[in-house]
Parts: structure tokens; sequence; C-alpha cells
């Protein structure tokens, strides 16, 4: 064997473990993206759980959205504030969902069923309202989103 022959040969080694490098590196990334669709998923779907708990698990503050949800203004001063801000919580854990998604993080199944959940919440009338007082402390891109999207039935 010439050493024409042993370089081809060479040659060739290298390149084959050139695509398997590159093979194992494609799994490898694919596999973390996916890993990383799950903790979007899971972080998104904890901050909503943790928000509907520490509402509907008090009663106080069950009371407080059964009143707030169709009138929001009707509350007392102090009342309005927590409805505001248990609104504006969900608000923002929507918004996060909306990013995720965005950026792929979300897939559309959980993205469409979370989407559901929220535009049932925007067809009550006080939780409409707190949009409108609120919706200017959220981005371009999610205050066009929310404003176009159709409040979807709820029931109880």
């Amino acid at each position: 064997m010439n050493w024409d022959a042993i370089s081809a040969i060479g040659e060739l080694v290298g390149a084959l473990a050139v695509v398997v490098s590159v093979l194992y590196l494609a799994f490898q990334v694919r596999g973390q993206v996916r890993e990383a669709q799950l903790a979007a998923i899971h972080e998104v779907s904890e901050g909503f759980r943790e928000g509907i708990a520490a509402t509907f698990m008090d009663p106080h503050l069950s009371d407080l959205f059964a009143r707030g949800k169709d009138d929001v203004d009707a509350l007392g001063e102090s009342e309005r504030i927590q409805f505001i801000a248990f609104i504006q919580r969900n608000y923002r854990v929507w918004e996060d969902a909306f990013y995720q998604y965005q950026a792929g993080r979300l897939d559309a199944p959980h993205w469409r069923s979370m989407e559901r959940q929220y535009s049932a919440l925007l067809s009550w009338p006080g939780v409409r309202r707190v949009w409108s007082m609120r919706r200017d402390y959220f981005t371009p891109d999610f205050m066009r989103y929310v404003d176009t999207l159709e409040p979807h039935p709820h029931s109880l």
C-alpha cells in the first residue's frame, strides 16, 4: 500500500467521523429543544395553577372574584385593588405564555388550551375592565393580541 492510499483512507475515516459527530450533535440539540419546551409548559402551567389556587382556595378571594368578575367598579377600594392585582397577575402569566409560544417553546396544543381558558376569563365584564385599565403595562405585541381576541364563553 502506498502513502496516497493510506492518505485517502485517512481522509475517508475523518470525513465519516465528522458526519457522525454532526448527527450526534443534531440529536442532542433536538433533545434540548424538547426539554426547553417541556420546561416552558411547566413554568407557564405552574404560574397559572398558583394564581388559581391562591384565589379560589381562599374563601374571601373566591368571593371577591365572584363579585368582581361582573363589575369590578362595584367593589370597595381595597377589594378593587386585590381584584385588579389578581387579574393582572393572570395577564402576566398569559403574556409569558404568549412569548413562549411565539419563541416555539410552547407547543400549539398547550397554547390553544391556555388561549381558550384566558379568553373565557375575558368574557366577564370585570376582567375586561381590568384589561382596559392595565393594558398599557404590557408589551405592544401582547396588547394587540389580546385586543383582537374574541372572548370565549365561560362556565362556572
